[in-house]
C-alpha cells in the first residue's frame, strides 16, 4: 500500500523513474548476449579408451572393468554405464546435480592415470570428456579453390586462420581435411649396415643438423648482436647434402695416406617429397573442401559474432577471389528464427490480451494503464537479465511470454 500511495502522490518522480528504467532497459537489450539455450552444465562425463585390435570381450575384461572399478569411489558419482566394443571402451558417468565437475574431473584424471598402468599392452591412455551441450560449433565453413592444389589451399588457409581467431567472441578456429607435404627418406638397411650406420643413428644425424641453438649476445663496437648456432633444413637439396659419415680411401694422397671422403645423405638414400596421407576427407556437394570450424567464447553474443564472421568472410572473398567460402551450418540463423518466432508469439499474445481487456472494460484509461505496463515491464526485465549475466534465449523469452499473462492479471487487480 505504501508503494501505491507513493506512486499516486508522486507522479512526476514515478514518471522519471519509469523513463530511466526504460533507458537502461534499451541499453541492456543492445548489450545482452543472444543464444539458443542458456548455459547448462550437465553432470555427465565420458571416459573413452582405444584398444587397437582388441575384441569386444577382451576390451571389457582388460579395459572397461578396471576403469569402472577405479572410478567407483569418485565423490558425487550416481551411476556408471559402460559399452565395450571392438577396439573401443566407453564408460558414461552420471553425477548428482550440483556436483562440482571441475574438481570431479581432476579426481577422474588422477584415477585414470593410476589404472592406465595396469591396462593391457597396446591400449591407449583413457580420455575423459565432459558432456557440454554448448560445445557445438558456431559455424562450419567449406572452402574450395579450382586453381589450387590441396597443399596450396591448406597453406593459404593456415595464413587466413589468424584473421578469424582475432575476431571478438571467437574462441577457437580449426581446419579439417587439410593436406601437407612431407619429406621421405628411403634407404637400404643392408647398405646402411655395410657403412656402419643404423636407422636410429641416421635419424639422429639428420635431427642434429636440423636444429638452431641460441648462442647468447655479443657486443662489438657498441652494438649488441644476438647469435645462434646451427641451421634449419629448408629444402630437399639441403637435406641431401647433409653429412652422415666418411668413406676411407678417397684416392687423394695426404701426409698420412689416403684421405677419407665425406658421405652425404643423398649418396645412401633417396630423398623425395609427397603429400602426407590425410586422416580425414571433407566434401561438400561431392567436391573436396577444407572445413573451417569456428567455436565461440562462452557468454559471447552468438548472433553478433556470426555477423562479424560473415563480414570477415566477405572481405576474404574480395581479397582472395579464387577461394569459394560456403557456409554449411550457422547457429545464428536458427537462433534468429526461433527467437523471432517466440517474440512474435509474445507480441500477438500481448495484443490479444489488450483486445480482450477493451472488450470487457470499455475504459480507455484502464486500457492504457494495462497496455503500457506490458512493454515497460518487459523492457525493464532486460536490465535484470544483463546484470544477472543471463542471455536472451528460448528459456528467458518463454518466461517473458508467460509473464505477459500474469502481468495482465496483476494489472487488473491493481486497477480494481
Amino acid at each position: 500500500m505504501h508503494l501505491s500511495k507513493f506512486a499516486v502522490r508522486r507522479p512526476i518522480a514515478i514518471t522519471v523513474l519509469v523513463i530511466i528504467t526504460l533507458m537502461f532497459g534499451v541499453i541492456s537489450m543492445q548489450r545482452i548476449g543472444i543464444d539458443l539455450l542458456p548455459n547448462l552444465s550437465f553432470p555427465y562425463a565420458v571416459v573413452v579408451t582405444v584398444y587397437p585390435g582388441g575384441a569386444a570381450q577382451a576390451v571389457e575384461q582388460g579395459v572397461t572393468i578396471p576403469i569402472e572399478g577405479s572410478l567407483s569411489g569418485i565423490s558425487g558419482l550416481r551411476r556408471q554405464e559402460s559399452y565395450s566394443m571392438e577396439d573401443i571402451s566407453a564408460v558414461i558417468l552420471q553425477f548428482d546435480w550440483g556436483t562440482d565437475l571441475v574438481g570431479t574431473l581432476d579426481q577422474i584424471r588422477n584415477s585414470l592415470a593410476q589404472v592406465a598402468l595396469s591396462l593391457p599392452e597396446g591400449a591407449q591412455a583413457p580420455i575423459v570428456i565432459q558432456v557440454d551441450p554448448n560445445a557445438f560449433p558456431l559455424m562450419l565453413i567449406g572452402v574450395s579453390a579450382h586453381d589450387r592444389s590441396p597443399v596450396e589451399l591448406s597453406e593459404e588457409l593456415q595464413q587466413i586462420k589468424p584473421q578469424l581467431e582475432q575476431l571478438s567472441g571467437v574462441a577457437q578456429v580449426s581446419l579439417f581435411g587439410t593436406s601437407s607435404e612431407e619429406v621421405q627418406v628411403l634407404f637400404d638397411p643392408d647398405y646402411l649396415n655395410e657403412i656402419g650406420l643404423t636407422p636410429v643413428v641416421l635419424q639422429q644425424l639428420i635431427m642434429y643438423q636440423n636444429i638452431v641453438v641460441p648462442g647468447g649476445a655479443v657486443t662489438a663496437d657498441g652494438t649488441r648482436y644476438t647469435t645462434r648456432a646451427g641451421s634449419q633444413i629448408e629444402s630437399v637439396e639441403e637435406l641431401e647434402n647433409i653429412i652422415v659419415g666418411m668413406k676411407q680411401g678417397s684416392g687423394l694422397l695426404g701426409l698420412g695416406g689416403l684421405l677419407p671422403s665425406l658421405t652425404y645423405l643423398g649418396d645412401i638414400a633417396e630423398v623425395t617429397t609427397h603429400i602426407e596421407p590425410r586422416n580425414g576427407i571433407t566434401r561438400h556437394n561431392g567436391q573436396d573442401t577444407v572445413l573451417i570450424q569456428v567455436m565461440k567464447q562462452t557468454g559471447a553474443n552468438t548472433v553478433r559474432v556470426a555477423e562479424d564472421l560473415k563480414e570477415t568472410l566477405r572481405n576474404l572473398e574480395a581479397d582472395h577471389p579464387h577461394l569459394q567460402f560456403t557456409t554449411i551450418t550457422d547457429q545464428s540463423l536458427f537462433i534468429n528464427q526461433s527467437i523471432g518466432s517466440l517474440g512474435s508469439s509474445g507480441i500477438v499474445g500481448g495484443v490479444l490480451a489488450i483486445a480482450v481487456l477493451w472488450f470487457f472494460l470499455r475504459n480507455v484509461s484502464s486500457l492504457l494503464i494495462v497496455g503500457l505496463s506490458i512493454p515497460v515491464s518487459i523492457i525493464a526485465s532486460f536490465v535484470l537479465l544483463y546484470f544477472s549475466n543471463l542471455s536472451l534465449n528460448l528459456m528467458t523469452l518463454g518466461g517473458m511470454a508467460l509473464g505477459v499473462g500474469m502481468l495482465v492479471d496483476s494489472s487488473i487487480v491493481v486497477l480494481e
